[in-house]
């Protein structure tokens, strides 16, 4: 909902909400309601506010709107000492940092790795030492900003 507190010399507002140059919506009122696509994108929202007086301001306001969630996990890292792709770790907008798990498992279901920070990194080693190149399963447990709980999985090589 947007709407605009201010005192009652207020004649009419008109906004105007744009994505990517189209028209979405437009209406005039003291606020308005819209619901938002699922999809995350950019939009850019004007007001023309009137006094009863005729005065005309314009207030222009860019935003962007997520989807509920997006998670990113790469299928595969390569520990190997170049620099590059050292690390695995999960990428994600719209989850809350707590209540956040993450595990990692061998093919055997054999626990190698967990942690409960949202920006953690997995270099490879289990016991201190390398693990070999392969196939691994991660599983996380999460909080949406709409406070559901949710599980995801999946799976990740590590190269040599």
């Amino acid at each position: 909902m947007f709407r605009v507190n201010s005192p009652n010399i207020i004649d009419s507002i008109y906004w105007d909400l744009t994505t990517e140059g189209l028209n979405v919506f437009n209406t005039e009122g003291k606020r308005f309601e819209y619901e938002f696509a699922a999809d995350t994108a950019n939009y850019f929202l004007q007001a023309i506010i009137v006094t009863d007086k005729g005065c005309r301001r314009t207030i222009d306001h860019p935003f962007r709107v997520y989807s509920e969630n997006i998670i990113y996990a790469p299928s595969a890292f390569t520990p190997n000492g170049d620099g590059v792709n050292e690390t695995f770790s999960i990428k994600t907008l719209g989850i809350r940092t707590e209540g956040f798990k993450v595990w990692i498992f061998n093919r055997w279901g054999e626990e190698l790795y967990s942690s409960d920070q949202l920006d953690f990194e997995w270099d490879g080693i289990y016991r201190a030492e390398e693990i070999q190149s392969g196939m691994y399963v991660w599983k996380i447990e999460y909080i949406t900003v709409n406070n559901e709980e949710r599980t995801e999985s999946g799976k990740v090589y590590l190269l040599d």
